[in-house]
């Protein structure tokens, strides 16, 4: 199944001279509006338990904790410098135990098998090799009928084509892990567009 959404105006895709160092850009200074549409299509619940995983510098986090009530919202990241940033970033709500914030990857938490009831990350990649152990240990944390959703950011997608390419290709490997009712959404924007891939645990 694949679902449509449009702003006001079209989007426009072009090769853009430094269109890669762009995206990196942007990611680290964060995108409301990506950071909006991915808190949407998770729909966090009351006292429900949500991870990020390669949460980068946490604006997601951020936006995701301004919707929850009660529950538990973690983080993971593997790269030093992002999650020192995230961490920053995100200070009070680590204070106040409203975030709890790891260093590492899916495999290095310890939360029991079940736990959560979303998994979501804003930066996958298509063609990246790790991507099937990825959703393996999602697969493993969620709790039965828990979601897991990835999104494309356009930083990899150059083109439309790429784009819808790009998230079919994640959308398979979600069902090749076995993921049902996968489907994709896509965001457009004035200059790009962004792709959600949604699935559940049987």
């Amino acid at each position: 199944m694949i679902t449509r959404i449009a702003s006001q105006q079209r989007p426009f895709y072009s090769l853009l001279p430094d269109f890669q160092n762009w995206g990196e850009r942007l990611l680290d200074k964060g995108n409301k509006a990506l950071d909006q549409w991915t808190v949407e299509l998770l729909r966090p619940a009351p006292f429900q338990h949500i991870l990020e995983f390669e949460c980068g510098s946490g604006n997601t986090l951020r936006e995701t904790a301004a919707r929850m009530h009660g529950g538990l919202l973690a983080g993971s990241e593997v790269s030093v410098e992002a999650f020192l940033r995230a961490q920053r970033k995100n200070r009070r709500l680590i204070e106040n135990e409203l975030l709890q914030l790891h260093l590492g990857g899916l495999g290095d938490l310890s939360y029991p098998a079940g736990y959560f009831h979303s998994i979501y990350s804003i930066r996958v990649q298509p063609g990246d090799s790790g991507l099937p152990l990825k959703l393996m240990q999602a697969q493993k944390m969620l709790r039965p009928g828990g979601k897991i959703l990835l999104i494309l950011h356009p930083r990899l997608s150059q083109t439309e084509k790429d784009l819808w390419n790009h998230a079919e290709a994640i959308r398979l490997e979600c069902q090749d892990s076995g993921f049902v009712e996968s489907r994709i959404t896509i965001m457009e924007m004035e200059s790009a567009g962004a792709a959600a891939v949604t699935g559940f645990k049987w």
